[in-house]
């Protein structure tokens, strides 16, 4: 299943239940496999038979099952409910046939909010409510011994109050209201014993609301706290996609030819509310009652709904692929696929951003060819060892939301400004003196800040991809594998302000926006943020592991991965991460990827303990997940620029700098820019907390027959077996985002921990 395209992010979830098989193809250079790389799973819903068989189970746990979190000094109320059930048999024997599966969650969690002492009465335990419900309905028709057609229905209904918890007190948090449906068909054809044929027809939907909790007002964010309405919401987002595929396979002697391809055609529609009210922002902890903020962000609609507009987009992708097995040990994968995306420029925007991209000035990329290689060799040729390899190009489709944003902040639907004075803007009447209308009047008209602009000539994002490694059945059972993996990222979306000089004066000469499109052009806008490609990507991988298949009741896999990955810009959303810090050399923010883990180790297995002894009859399973990693990096930052939207790193500091590199010289750098700004110095460990993540998790069942035809399984299950404190070890976004750790170096808190992971996570 495709990802959403409008904001990216997997389409929908499926019952565990509905699911009869699944794989991961981790070494697979495929012509079919477009817009992703590396790992791919494949999953097969489950269908009926001529049997009548079912299913159903719940599921339970409550606070009085769970430990402490590291930041609760009272146990919060907390419960889970899970439950639901399968259903599949014969319509008619041998001919149609019909599978169903039901899946309810209800969660009441917690949000934890932590200031780090600095506003206690914002700290404590707030109830956090969570349903979320699974239907999957299935129908299978065998037409004749050639023709098998098979239909289904997926519904994802999700509603969850979240957004509270570390530096985000409960007025922060917002009602999320999700609805994703799916409706496929499938029609499969046995041409001949060497052919077969799959086409298929989907029509999926998804609709978002984001609800805040507080009533309209403006967010008030601090370095340890963030209050009011958040900014942003009330949003929502619609996709309906309309997509055909045909898939043909074809053995001919040494070869197996896959040729297919595949159409969607994507609407997407948005509005948001985006700081109508404003968003305050304090660049130290003041009080809370203090008069003035350093920076304001605020919107202003000219439709009562902020519509952002409608925007489609159309996918075409192409491809034909042979494995080709030249001997009885050496088989190539050969293909090539192509792709379109018709998304990645708004040719048509006649908004007054028309004055930067006049209608027609752009097109998109036509020219996306995209090689896959492989092979798989057996030297020995006794099938107990294998070598592997292979490389691919993989494009990217751009989200459509960075075109909705453009097109609905074009300087008629709705207007964005940054204001920037240090110490000066009353929260009370930022905009003194003016009327309504003409504190309304001011967002529409120059200078204009548009939220984002795309680049007239942006192309699609792309990865090429290299693997190599081999697999060895060293003894009967164990398989020891190690992999190296390559992946350089090219033509990566990042944005920056393209109307500064290097001083960050806006629209002035040295300003590019002004030497691009001249004076009378520039001076129409305020800080300008260009979304273009210039990000570059690197990862490098090795990875090792050793599998054994399961034999005198034990089976296990464990795997552990040494990895490193750079890049110059934290993406979040489409193009939702901050600017570059220097408009005029990304290169000064080439770091550490907010993904970046370098050491991650995990093991699992599942033991049969029949044989320790006479308590462990028949039915018993112990089953053991256990997850160690090194923390992720995090960002320091100490506000904006005079500009407003670029952000500013004290002298000394990379992006991403936290976990990386020697921490005494990362908070000297801080406290030389404390220093200089008349903060005092902090004199403590700068992130004293163990930030690795540690998690042992157990499971305990046990499988009771009740006759032949039915059986019932008892489980126990304990996450996080040993409590270890684990925290989220980003600092998060700004305006958006989950606060991990405090990454503003004008906190005393800068370095400190304000959340974890959750109950899972953490919890007993």
């Amino acid at each position: 299943m495709d990802s959403r395209t409008t904001i990216g992010g997997l389409a929908y979830d499926v019952s565990p239940d509905a699911i009869q098989e699944f794989n991961v193809v981790t070494t697979r250079f495929t012509a079919e496999q477009s817009r992703s790389m590396g790992a791919l799973i494949n999953i097969v819903e489950r269908s009926g038979t001529n049997n009548v068989h079912g299913s159903g189970f719940f599921f339970f746990r409550n606070q009085s099952l769970s430990a402490l979190d590291y930041f609760q000094t009272t146990q919060s109320q907390f419960h889970r409910y899970e439950s639901g059930g399968t259903i599949g048999g014969p319509i008619k024997k041998d001919r149609l046939f019909i599978f169903g599966a039901f899946e309810d969650h209800h969660e009441l969690d917690t949000g934890i909010v932590n200031t780090n002492g600095h506003y206690p009465q914002f700290d404590g335990n707030f109830p956090l409510p969570f349903r979320r419900d699974f239907v999957t309905t299935k129908a299978d028709y065998v037409i004749s011994n050639a023709h098998h057609f098979s239909y289904r229905f997926n519904l994802d209904d999700f509603n969850a109050a979240e957004n509270v918890g570390g530096i985000r007190a409960f007025s922060n948090g917002r009602h999320d209201i999700t609805r994703t449906s799916s409706n496929a068909a499938t029609e499969t054809w046995v041409i001949s014993p060497t052919k077969v044929n799959t086409i298929g027809f989907q029509y999926f939907h998804f609709n978002n609301l984001l609800q805040p909790f507080d009533k309209p007002g403006p967010q008030f964010t601090r370095p340890d706290l963030i209050t009011g309405e958040r900014t942003g919401d009330p949003q929502g987002t619609k996709e309906v996609r309309y997509q055909v595929r045909d898939d043909l396979i074809w053995s001919k002697g040494k070869h197996s030819v896959h040729i297919g391809g595949e159409f969607h055609h994507v609407d997407g529609s948005a509005f948001i509310d985006f700081a109508t009210h404003g968003q305050f922002i304090f660049f130290t902890d003041a009080p809370l009652d203090a008069p003035n903020a350093d920076l304001l962000v605020q919107s202003a609609c000219n439709n009562p709904t902020c519509q952002m507009g409608d925007l489609a987009s159309q996918i075409i992708g192409a491809y034909i692929h042979d494995d080709w097995k030249i001997t009885p040990n050496l088989t190539l994968n050969l293909g090539i696929r192509y792709d379109y995306f018709s998304n990645e420029n708004n040719k048509n925007f006649d908004g007054i951003l028309g004055l930067l991209a006049p209608p027609g000035s752009r097109h998109s990329n036509k020219k996306d060819f995209s090689p896959r290689v492989g092979f798989a060799y057996d030297p020995f040729r006794n099938g107990k060892f294998v070598v592997r390899g292979g490389y691919g190009i993989y494009y990217a489709n751009i989200n459509l939301l960075d075109g909705i944003v453009e097109r609905g902040f074009d300087g008629r639907n709705i207007g964005y400004r940054v204001f920037f004075n240090p110490g000066a803007i009353s929260v009370t009447d930022p905009f003194p003196g003016l009327t309504p209308q003409q504190v309304h009047d001011q967002f529409f008209g120059p200078p204009q800040d548009p939220l984002g602009a795309l680049d007239n000539n942006l192309r699609t994002p792309y990865v090429q991809y290299w693997s190599g490694g081999f697999q060895w059945e060293f003894t009967k059972g164990f398989v020891l594998s190690m992999d190296g993996v390559h992946s350089l990222g090219i033509h990566g979306i990042a944005s920056r302000d393209i109307n500064v000089d290097q001083n960050f004066n806006v629209a002035v000469p040295a300003a590019p926006l002004c030497q691009y499109f001249g004076m009378s052009v520039c001076t129409q806008f305020g800080g300008t943020t260009w979304i273009a490609n210039q990000d570059v990507t690197h990862y490098n991988a090795l990875i090792l592991a050793v599998n054994k298949s399961l034999s005198h009741r034990v089976q296990f896999n464990t795997s552990y991965t040494f990895s490193k990955a750079d890049n110059l810009y934290n993406e979040s959303v489409g193009s939702g991460g901050d600017n570059f810090s220097n408009p005029f050399f990304p290169g000064a923010d080439k770091g550490p990827a907010v993904t970046d883990q370098r050491h991650r180790f995990i093991f699992s297995s599942i033991i049969d303990p029949s044989h320790f002894g006479p308590f462990f009859g028949g039915g018993w399973e112990i089953a053991l997940i256990s997850t160690y990693s090194t923390p992720l990096p995090y960002d320091i930052t100490a506000g904006t620029q005079p500009d407003g939207i670029t952000p500013f790193r004290p002298t000394g500091i990379g992006r991403n700098n936290g976990n990386r590199g020697s921490a005494a010289v990362l908070l000297a750098d801080i406290n030389a820019y404390r220093m200089a700004n008349g903060l005092p110095t902090i004199d403590r460990v700068l992130t004293p907390n163990n930030l690795n993540f540690r998690s042992n998790d157990l499971r305990l069942s046990r499988s009771i027959p009740l006759g032949e035809r039915f059986r019932v399984r008892l489980q126990g299950e304990v996450f996080n077996l040993f409590n270890s404190a684990n925290f989220i070890s980003n600092s998060g976004h700004a305006g958006f985002g989950v606060s991990g750790i405090v990454g503003d170096a004008n906190s005393s808190s800068v370095g400190l921990p304000t959340s974890t992971p959750g109950v899972l996570g953490v919890g007993g």
